[in-house]
């Protein structure tokens, strides 16, 4: 069971994983309609250890976002462009946090390199500083439905077939910039057993 909240970043994950299951809101259903998928996928933030949580604003960053193309500090074009290596800045399109301060902490890496490959892919003059307020203008905030993850774990163990080890849980990664003790407090170590946790 795949769980990523961003809209964005969840559409990426469906083309990598054609095949998968899509879970919906009602966990319970889905699972149990396909327990022949290998791979489940679901849109949604793991967010209270109570369940009682039922959405949360995710916040995620959109550099191509044109209302601030031609800025002289959040141009989010800039982030595309990079001497040495092309696709070193994709993972800032993969951020996602429910904390703002959290994704602003990356905002002024690499800025000078940066800025003059823009200014040059560009052909404009730009400031050793033309990023200062990248992340910070290009910020979207996504208001996503919360999963009660120990719920969704009970029901995904239930429906395994009997020939696979459905009393444990062989890997758990986590991966949500600040907000990985939230996960951790949600899950139901003391109900299933869980062999190996990354995060």
């Amino acid at each position: 069971l795949l769980i990523e909240p961003v809209p964005a970043i969840f559409a990426s994950l469906r083309s990598t994983y054609p095949r998968a299951s899509v879970v919906r809101r009602s966990v319970a259903e889905a699972i149990d309609a396909r327990l022949d998928s290998r791979v489940s996928l679901m849109q949604a933030a793991v967010c209270d250890g109570e369940c009682l949580q039922e959405s949360i604003t995710m916040y995620s960053l959109d550099f191509y976002n044109r209302t601030n193309w031609g800025s002289d500090d959040a141009d989010g074009r800039c982030m595309h462009f990079d001497d040495f290596n092309r696709r070193a800045n994709a993972w800032y399109s993969e951020v996602a946090s429910v904390s703002r301060e959290m994704i602003l902490q990356y905002q002024n890496r690499d800025t000078p390199r940066l800025c003059k490959a823009c200014s040059e892919a560009l052909g404009r003059p730009l400031a050793p500083n033309c990023m200062r307020r990248v992340m910070e203008a290009n910020m979207v905030a996504t208001e996503v439905p919360c999963l009660c993850l120990r719920r969704a774990v009970a029901q995904r163990r239930r429906g395994r077939p009997q020939r696979q080890s459905a009393a444990a849980v062989q890997l758990l990664v986590i991966d949500t910039e600040g907000h990985d003790a939230h996960v951790l407090a949600a899950y139901p170590f003391g109900e299933v057993e869980t062999w190996r946790v990354q995060f």
